[in-house]
């Protein structure tokens, strides 16, 4: 594993040979596997709402986001924990396009999104890694 700054106040480790390269905009940091199979991203923004407030939102958002998929589009989500934050999993998967897994959580007034993606022909062998940099995160300022 290496650990990567992310623009943001926190770090994230992925698997060695991920590279970071340039987000597109509103996200704070993007990284790609070595064959192109799986992708991960973080947002940031200050936001002022509470958690139950946001977790709302950030669902709603994401169903409509990932209704892109296709038309038989998998939707669930989730309690997670993510750096010891509450947090909300979200999961769609597209049949034969993308599988997403997308956490949204808020930490000292900043509301955070991250982001893994993966070609579903990959999403089984992914999973394993994207759990791992999720259990991996660490505030600057906890």
């Amino acid at each position: 594993m290496k650990t990567f700054s992310v623009n943001a106040p926190l770090t994230i480790d992925l698997p060695v040979g991920w590279r970071v390269v340039q987000p597109a905009r509103g996200w704070r940091f993007k990284a790609v596997a070595p064959d192109f199979s799986a992708w991960t991203f973080i947002s940031a923004r200050p936001d002022t709402v509470d958690f139950n407030s946001y977790a709302a939102s950030f669902v709603a958002f994401e169903k409509q986001a990932t209704s892109t998929l296709g038309s038989h589009v998998t939707f669930r989500t989730r309690g997670a924990t993510v750096g010891g934050e509450r947090a909300v999993q979200v999961y769609a998967a597209g049949r034969g396009t993308l599988t997403e897994y997308f956490y949204g959580f808020v930490h000292h007034g900043v509301d955070y999104v991250l982001a893994f993606a993966t070609r579903t022909d990959h999403a089984k062998r992914s999973k394993p890694l994207f759990d791992a940099a999720v259990r991996s995160i660490r505030f600057a300022n906890p």
